[in-house]
């Protein structure tokens, strides 16, 4: 086993670092130290040498009692980005939790509030009554006078158009109550 030793650096009064080795019965003493911690067995051949040699040293650049960046040490810098990334989260967690808990509140009480205002509406009209306009007997009059005008619609055979079907279609589906009535007072007369 080999070991190396760096030496002792004693600093003189100018400031000046200079290399002492250590001296002979430190050596011995890492010697028996490294003998002890490998199992050393001389019967097996084992050797151990420990030698004094100066490392290199290393200079590292030293570092300020406090390193700024934009004005800002360190600690203030750590700070900050800290708060940075609490307020990210923060905003992550609104727009991905939050926001579509809310957004499903808010549907399912606008939908309770569209039903109770519907069933307050038909509650309101089955209170009042349903037509405010002419009577029944004016709109068969009516009807009559515009059946003079009308042609028939077996001598037409089936040819109407289809613009004329959409607009019927759309009067029934806008005044479906008118409808009824119209429809029953027809299957009366006949």
């Amino acid at each position: 086993v080999a070991v190396l030793v760096d030496g002792v650096y004693v600093t003189d009064k100018d400031g000046n670092k200079t290399y002492q080795p250590r001296p002979e019965e430190e050596l011995q003493k890492i010697s028996t130290l490294v003998k002890s911690a490998i199992g050393f067995d001389e019967k097996r051949g084992d050797k151990v040498d420990v030698v004094n040699m100066a490392f290199t040293e290393i200079e590292t650049p030293e570092i300020g009692e406090s390193t700024t960046l934009f004005g800002f040490d360190r600690g203030q810098l750590l700070q900050t980005a800290e708060m940075i990334m609490l307020a990210i989260m923060g905003i992550l967690v609104i727009l991905l939790v939050l926001k579509p808990i809310m957004t499903s509140l808010f549907a399912a009480q606008k939908a309770a509030i569209e039903e109770a205002r519907s069933e307050m509406l038909l509650a309101q009209n089955q209170a009042a009554p349903a037509l405010t306009g002419p009577s029944a007997a004016e709109i068969e009059a009516k009807i009559q006078q515009e059946e003079e005008s009308l042609i028939d619609m077996n001598a037409v055979e089936g040819k109407v158009k289809a613009s004329t079907v959409r607009k019927v279609g759309d009067i029934v589906s806008s005044h479906p109550t008118e409808t009824v009535s119209i429809i029953r007072n027809w299957m009366t007369q006949e």
